[in-house]
């Protein structure tokens, strides 16, 4: 082989050898930022969704974005996404069904909708749905029963209002039981784990309860409402035309009572 060959398959590793080098510093880079977790206080990144907008001379408007969050509980990585105006006057937890996660609420304009209305918004991807991950096995696993308790204490939310469809009854009911002094409304659309408790239990909640269900919702919305309606501080729209998840079918409707629910019994933080 001649020395001219030799020098350029010389050349022709070493470029290999810091092309290769390079892209897996990238690679490393990249994951150890998307895996970064904050230990303590709660770390905000500008999320690059649809709802970042520009105000005067293209800067832009802060209060119109959508902020992600991660939370550590027991080894189980929790996802949030929250949206707030500069002075809001109540927070508004949205949890979701089943087949749903926190970015429903943002397609849908929910979120939107109640920041306008002056509140902060904070749309929770349920343990092991969405961006959030379940304990690995042998680590504390996440239960319902107490898990919003140490949620809301931990993205420091003051006595939010909790807006509970379906599958999220078995977070949110246990936590209406045992803490109803702190949650400033109760909105369930068709939760499950309503069976759970006795009318007793009921009758003792006074926490302001705005009961919505679909029309064609026959099943967990009519069995749901008939424990429900023993709260005694509460009331109950059904939305025509609408099934299980009837914000879906019906979200002008749905949107005009939440909003309206919320500003008649939100307490001002000054």
């Amino acid at each position: 082989m001649s020395g001219s060959s030799q020098v350029m398959l010389k050349t022709s590793f070493w470029t290999n050898v810091f092309i290769v080098g390079g892209l897996v510093f990238l690679a490393l880079v990249f994951y150890l930022g998307a895996i970064h977790l904050p230990n303590s206080d709660l770390e905000k990144t500008v999320s690059l969704s649809r709802n970042q907008g520009e105000g005067k001379d293209g800067v832009i408007n802060m209060s119109d974005q959508i902020y992600p969050h991660i939370l550590e509980f027991g080894g189980a990585r929790v996802w949030y996404q929250e949206k707030a105006p500069p002075n809001p006057k109540c927070d508004v937890l949205l949890l979701h069904g089943q087949a749903f996660i926190s970015q429903t609420w943002v397609d849908l304009g929910t979120v939107d909708k109640l920041a306008e209305a002056g509140c902060r918004v904070v749309g929770l991807d349920l343990p092991g749905y969405g961006k959030s991950w379940m304990a690995s096995r042998g680590q504390d696993p996440i239960k319902p029963p107490g898990f919003l308790h140490k949620f809301i204490t931990a993205a420091k939310m003051n006595k939010p209002f909790i807006i509970s469809p379906s599958m999220s009854g078995s977070f949110s009911m246990s936590h209406l039981m045992e803490h109803p002094d702190d949650i400033s409304g109760f909105i369930p659309v068709a939760p499950m784990a309503t069976e759970n408790f006795k009318p007793e239990d009921y009758k003792k909640i006074k926490t302001p309860t705005l009961i919505i269900y679909g029309e064609e919702d026959k099943k967990l919305g009519v069995d749901s409402y008939k424990r429900l309606k023993d709260l005694p501080n509460s009331q109950v729209h059904v939305l025509p035309k609408a099934k299980h998840p009837c914000y879906l079918d019906q979200p002008d409707m749905f949107h005009h009572l939440v909003t309206e629910f919320i500003q008649r019994n939100s307490n001002s933080k000054d």
